[in-house]
């Protein structure tokens, strides 16, 4: 339990240290709730990503994220510990803007507490996001993301989540 905390901690930092080295362009902090509805139980947990905009259509991203499983099912006492590092591309520009993206990163996953299973591996994910302009400092976004985990815990899974992005500076 200590070393998910520690962990997750590190991660955390890890993304909020990148913010020290943006030096141009439009820099967001986002929040987001996420489910895996693919999970039994019902996966629940969010995640924190720091976005610098390279250009018009093109953001670079650092996130950190985490899940759990809680109750009865195959995947129950489960949580996955995430850092990644990807960028989004977006198309065109109007009212709801469409977002396309893609990360790799670490997986840290946790197994049942009854057992000893633990396991780092590599997540590469997809994300499909709809992007709405709620003010100049605040942004609201749904997004689907289909993710494939590598390791031994690993497989195939499809995160949802609903968040903010606050602008931090530009």
């Amino acid at each position: 339990m200590i070393k998910q905390v520690l962990l997750r901690t590190a991660f955390l930092g890890l993304s909020f240290a990148a913010m020290a080295s943006a030096a141009k362009g439009d820099l967001f902090l986002s929040i987001a709730p996420a489910v895996d509805p693919s999970r039994e139980p019902l996966a629940v947990g969010g995640d924190v990503s720091l976005q610098l905009g390279v250009n018009d259509a093109t953001d670079f991203m650092f996130e950190a994220a985490s899940l759990g499983s809680f109750g009865s099912g195959a995947d129950q006492d489960r949580s996955d510990t995430r850092l990644l590092v990807g960028s989004y591309y977006t198309p065109y520009f109007g009212d709801i803007r469409p977002r396309f993206g893609g990360s790799v990163g670490l997986d840290y996953v946790s197994g049942p507490r009854g057992g000893d299973k633990s396991a780092v591996g590599v997540n590469l994910a997809f994300y499909l996001q709809g992007l709405y302009d709620v003010s100049d400092r605040m942004r609201l976004f749904m997004e689907a993301q289909p993710q494939l985990n590598t390791g031994t815990l690993g497989g195939f899974s499809t995160l949802l989540k609903v968040g903010l992005l606050f602008r931090l500076g530009k």
